[in-house]
């Protein structure tokens, strides 16, 4: 998980555990002495700590399934009592786990000596990003960001300006929003005014959000109403911060840290919904 995992905040972490926070959750991660249990508590708002555990669950299992000829139970505390999940699955005490199998795991102290499967991958993780070429110059001071994802996350963020002379323009965007995992946007009216953004970007990410394909990252640049303007983008948290736009910071550059520690939850967050798939 030390390895792994981008949320730990403000690199807190020890020999056998870390501290991670999503949004408003925090989550402590941590192996027990003879390394043959891993715990974890998680605090926060009920919606976001779902997340967080959902996040920490489906992470686990893939971190697992690398390694063969291994198994795991996953247990819940449960009125002062370790009980299997499956078992409280199978009474109606909780909902039937949703998260898609995996190949049997490991427990960590089986794991020290065992080798990950050199079949295992990471792909880089495709990224549109949609805006309005009103605002180009506000997609420049954002590619510093996507660049060092680039390098460090194995992000492949896509844009218009990739398009080449002679390319068919729209059958190549309609195609990157076919294979993009992280759906990017740089919010302002002058985007959402857009009619081919709102009828065939926006559009797109929507049906692919539902069906639980993409991540989708709103980056508002001047203060919108997306409550009014635009009701699928209000559900999302957006960046640099809630309630602060982009150009509330004046310096543009001091919003780039907290853009960019967006950014790099929402890769986290793809590769798991991608490995899961």
């Amino acid at each position: 998980m030390v390895r792994t995992f981008s949320l730990i905040e403000n690199a807190l972490h020890w020999s056998r555990g870390a501290l991670l926070r999503y949004g408003q959750a925090t989550a402590k991660v941590w192996a027990t002495q003879d390394e043959r249990w891993l715990y974890a508590t998680i605090s926060g708002s009920q919606e976001v700590r779902d997340d967080l555990t959902m996040m920490l669950r489906q992470t686990l299992r893939v971190l697992f399934a690398d390694y063969k000829n291994l198994s795991v139970v996953e247990q819940m505390e449960w009125n002062g009592r370790w009980v299997p999940h499956a078992t409280l699955e199978e009474m109606g005490l909780i909902p039937a786990d949703e998260m898609p199998e995996v190949t049997p795991s490991i427990s960590p102290k089986d794991a020290m000596g065992a080798e990950p499967d050199e079949a295992t991958k990471a792909r880089p993780m495709r990224m549109f990003v949609s805006y309005s070429h009103e605002n180009a110059a506000w997609r420049k001071r954002l590619l510093p960001v996507l660049k060092v994802m680039a390098n460090v996350d194995t992000l492949q963020p896509w844009h218009d300006t990739e398009l080449k002379a002679g390319d068919r323009w729209d059958k190549e965007i309609r195609g990157e929003l076919e294979r993009m995992d992280i759906f990017l946007c740089l919010v302002s009216y002058q985007f959402l005014a857009s009619d081919y953004i709102q009828k065939v970007e926006l559009e797109r990410a929507k049906v692919r959000h539902k069906n639980g394909e993409i991540e989708v990252v709103p980056v508002v640049l001047y203060p919108v109403d997306l409550k009014h303007d635009c009701e699928f983008l209000s559900e999302f948290n957006p960046l640099p911060k809630w309630g602060k736009c982009w150009r509330d910071y004046g310096d543009y550059n001091v919003a780039l840290h907290p853009i960019g520690e967006g950014v790099k939850q929402a890769i986290e967050k793809a590769r798991l919904r991608s490995a899961a798939r």
